[in-house]
């Protein structure tokens, strides 16, 4: 689902304009129950608002977020200051919202990874509390496998398609001095095959 939501403001007000105010609890429910309508698993919002002069709701993605259950993240490409172009102040940009229900991320990304002949690399922290066993085979199945074979950490994972790379080493840098995370960086240097193809 894509949708423009002008800045939380309703279709005949100025969200431009310091004397109109938008960003409001009811245009929020109002939003809300449209997207629930379609019940769509992501979502690409225009036009998103944040901390904005004439808001009344100044973190609108996180409220939006939190009703519908979603993660989300935000990019501004935006901002004016009091003394800019625009009298109202604030930023503004677009945001991407996906299912926080962990299986159906995951039947998606695995239904988006059997659709793609491209060379891939699948990074991340793949909580093992969620199944990590049949994850490994179901990607394994795909085309990809495990860069740490030797488990260096158990959640923190580089998944790569076979046919596409060499595998030359994998390791890890973990901050014991001052415990900048309780996760190691886990890395590995990938070198394609048959780069003169991509």
């Amino acid at each position: 689902m894509t949708y423009n939501i002008q800045l939380g403001f309703k279709s005949f007000q100025d969200p431009w304009n310091t004397n109109e105010i938008g960003g409001t609890k009811e245009q929020l429910d109002n939003l809300v129950s449209i997207i629930d309508s379609i019940n769509p698993i992501l979502i690409a919002l225009q036009e998103l608002p944040r901390n904005r002069y004439n808001m009344v709701i100044k973190d609108y993605i996180k409220s939006l977020a939190e009703k519908l259950d979603m993660n989300y993240a935000f990019g501004s490409h935006g901002y004016n200051d009091p003394e800019g172009i625009y009298p109202v102040h604030g930023e503004w940009g677009n945001a991407i919202l996906s299912s926080s229900e962990y299986n159906n991320g995951l039947e998606n990304t695995m239904k988006h990874i059997r659709t793609i002949s491209d060379p891939i690399i699948l990074m991340g922290d793949f909580n093992p509390q969620f199944g990590l066993p049949s994850l490994w085979d179901e990607l394994n199945e795909s085309g990809l496998i495990d860069s740490d074979s030797t488990f260096l950490h158990g959640s923190n994972r580089i998944f790569y398609s076979e046919t596409d790379f060499n595998l030359d080493y994998i390791d890890m840098l973990y901050d014991t001095i001052n415990w900048t995370s309780d996760h190691p960086a886990n890395f590995s240097n990938l070198t394609m095959k048959n780069h003169n193809s991509y």
